[in-house]
């Protein structure tokens, strides 16, 4: 069976990443909004053409008010997880 990761264009990958990541900053809270996602320049695996690692930027926004500096998440598309950028 093929990967479904290599069937994906970069631009469905994109999505599929925007997806993953709105649903896990809403079931923890955030408020602000996407901003970007991007694969991640720290990790180079890929699986065909597609990047395995993203991240994906949202406005950091506490009870309604921007705060400093953006919130990143790490999104690995294979496993579908996505974790805080902070953690290992």
């Amino acid at each position: 069976m093929q990967d479904p990761i290599r069937r994906l264009s970069s631009q469905e990958a994109s999505k599929e990443v925007a997806s993953l990541a709105v649903s896990f900053a809403r079931s923890n809270g955030l408020e602000g909004e996407l901003l970007h996602v991007a694969p991640d320049d720290f990790y180079s695996e890929t699986e065909g053409k597609i990047r395995i690692h993203w991240v994906a930027v949202f406005q950091n926004l506490r009870n309604g008010r921007e705060m400093d500096g953006p919130i990143v998440l790490r999104v690995n598309l294979r496993d579908r997880e996505v974790r805080w950028a902070t953690e290992a």
